[in-house]
């Protein structure tokens, strides 16, 4: 079964769920209202023909009876709810799958920089990027861990291999990770900035940490509650003026305490816009096993001496239910000064703060982490063959039924070795599968020169080479049938913009991405360099003269890479310098006066040229 029948059958599942839930819903939704205007009906009769102890009493029956069908019919909704996020999450697949992916709202373009080293040349982030097209993560954080991965990535060999590891256990059970994607859908607060609320956790307010102070504020009410008491039921006589006077202290003591209270409880309204909706995140990854040690590390962290992060949550939404009293004002004014509530929340808040304040960094870091690993996933996900041959810390009840399907897509081998960089059958991730050309590719300590004629394909080889080493290092399968690969920095120079309002012009802009280049390599010899078209901006006679400079300098360092160029005189490296420099090329065929490419690389230099064939398609007439 193919990955798009996987996802159409699993939308179509879960719309029949969806309309069963709905209609159970429209039923339960009739029968509460039943029971509203029946329980009115009977209370009142009751209190009007029978004594008003029976009024009473039906009313609480049919209170008790009214709350259990709202209880049940909120549950109900919520099932309604996961389905409509599973139709939604399983459609995005489907998207993927079919080109439309490139419409997702979310596309990093937040994240987007023409500073970079990489991202801008290689469409790492923005419209039709590689961000788009892989990101599950719809939490704040989540976002931001999954940017962390694509452009700045720990680059430590066993760091590396963990990634993978877990992104391949989190490819092989799709069902968590389309939970996960869908209880942060059917919950849009999560994609608020939690700093607020962090900020709130971690904050200290040592006056409601005084033991002292907790003393009194629960002794005085106390008292007051007892004169109360003594006051309307005690056997003696008792005066008034005791309980009013106490009521009256407690009600300054209110309002001189404001001052103190408010910017504590002030959060409430961040704690139950924020705290709640981590909960299902929560609850579904502490009910999860995981066998690779960065998920079991991740699952860890929502532990706090025996207690779940989801337990902690409930605890914090309940205080934050108490808090919010403070919403319904003549309630709240009459147990605030007879409790000294506003005090009480605040020593409650306090509690949870100095137990576990410090604590939901780390959990919200977990959550943000299992949405940028399972995002790296999504390459596995649709292409679930990759998994054909899983290590042996993937269980076997993981074990993909289209294992015996040749993947054009695999898990790539990262080596610490520097140097290396071989793939069979490389293709560009983005390109739809069906206009998507391969090519092997094989660099061992060398450069490869690739020459070709317009739109053959030159820059699109370097940009699959390069975003297939994003994904690599971020834990990802490639779009290869077999890719391996030494840890090496990235840095290309192929989108070049000028800058006007600083005076920048196109030709200097690449003078100063290929300074930063020339600067990288001689600190690090670990460099990958990827550049389109060197010194386009310049007469023929400096840009072959600078690109040669350039590319002795680099291959003096060490330094790998692949350069595109139209400059056929530049092929003379790879005489000049045999094993640094390899000469490669694409062709175009004409077939009945027309131009066609076949995208195939080639050994050798390129020998043609298409740019007169062009410049009459479009109109350009030239003179023989």
């Amino acid at each position: 079964m193919s990955s798009e029948t996987v996802f159409a059958e699993s939308c179509k599942h879960h719309e029949q769920e969806k309309n069963r839930h709905q209609r159970r819903s429209d039923v339960i939704s009739n029968v509460r209202f039943i029971v509203f205007i029946a329980g009115i009906a009977i209370t009142a009769a009751f209190f009007k023909w029978s004594e008003p102890w029976s009024g009473w009493i039906s009313g609480g029956v049919f209170l008790a009876l009214f709350l259990a069908v709202l209880k049940r019919h909120d549950l109900i909704e919520r099932q309604v709810d996961y389905c409509r996020g599973m139709i939604q999450v399983n459609a995005r697949y489907l998207d993927r799958l079919n080109g439309s992916w490139t419409e997702f709202p979310d596309c990093g373009q937040e994240f987007a920089s023409i500073e970079h080293q990489y991202t801008g040349d290689l469409d790492i982030f923005g419209p039709r990027s590689l961000y788009q097209w892989l990101s599950v993560a719809h939490t704040h954080t989540g976002k931001q861990r999954l940017r962390e991965l694509l452009e700045q990535p720990d680059m430590h060999p066993e760091t590396i291999q963990k990634r993978q590891h877990a992104v391949r256990e989190l490819a092989a059970i799709p069902d968590f990770a389309l939970d996960l994607e869908c209880c942060s859908l059917i919950n849009p607060a999560v994609a608020g900035n939690p700093q607020h609320l962090l900020t709130m956790a971690e904050k200290e307010e040592p006056l409601f940490r005084k033991p002292a102070l907790r003393f009194l504020a629960a002794l005085l009410p106390l008292i007051t509650l007892l004169c109360i008491t003594a006051y309307f039921a005690g056997p003696w006589d008792f005066s008034g003026y005791i309980p009013v006077g106490l009521l009256a202290v407690q009600a300054v003591i209110v309002w001189l305490g404001t001052r103190y209270t408010e910017p504590v409880l002030g959060y409430a309204y961040l704690i139950k816009a924020n705290a709640g909706v981590y909960i299902e995140l929560f609850l579904l990854i502490e009910n999860s096993s995981f066998n690779t040690a960065l998920l079991k590390q991740l699952r860890l962290r929502l532990f706090n001496r025996g207690r779940s992060a989801s337990e902690i949550m409930k605890r914090l939404d309940q205080i934050s239910d108490a808090i919010n009293l403070r919403y319904q004002p003549i309630v709240y004014f009459v147990v605030n000064v007879l409790l000294l509530w506003d005090y009480h929340c605040a020593f409650r808040l306090e509690s949870w703060k100095e137990r576990y304040g410090q604590d939901i960094r780390g959990w919200m870091e977990s959550i943000a982490l299992f949405e940028a690993l399972s995002s790296v996933a999504v390459t596995a996900r649709l292409h679930p063959e990759v998994n054909r041959k899983p290590d042996a810390i993937i269980p076997s009840d993981y074990a993909n039924p289209i294992r015996e399907l040749e993947s054009e897509w695999c898990w790539p081998e990262v080596i610490p070795e520097y140097g290396l960089l071989t793939a069979e059958a490389l293709g560009h991730p983005l390109i739809a599968p069906s206009k998507c050309v391969r090519n092997d590719l094989a660099l061992d300590h060398e450069a490869r020169i690739v020459t070709g004629s317009n739109m053959s394909g030159k820059s699109t080889l370097l940009r699959a080479a390069g975003i297939n080493l994003v994904l690599a290092y971020a834990g990802g399968a490639v779009c290869a049938r077999q890719f391996r690969c030494s840890i090496m920095d990235v840095m290309t120079s192929m989108v070049i913009r000028d800058d006007l309002s600083s005076g920048i012009s196109t030709f200097y802009a690449e003078l100063l991405r290929i300074s930063r280049i020339t600067e990288q390599v001689r600190t690090n010899h670990r460099l990958f360099y990827l550049i389109d078209e060197l010194f386009r901006g310049t007469n023929s006679l400096d840009r072959i003269a600078g690109a040669r400079a350039v590319l002795n300098n680099l291959q003096a360092h060490d330094a790998i890479g692949m350069i595109s160029t139209h400059d056929f005189e530049l092929c003379g490296l790879a005489d000049q310098f045999p094993g640094k420099f390899v000469n490669c090329h694409f062709e175009e065929q004409y077939l009945e006066g027309q131009l066609s490419f076949d995208y195939k690389l080639r050994e050798g230099r390129c020998t043609t040229s298409n740019a007169h064939h062009l410049m009459r398609l479009v109109g350009i007439e030239i003179d023989p």
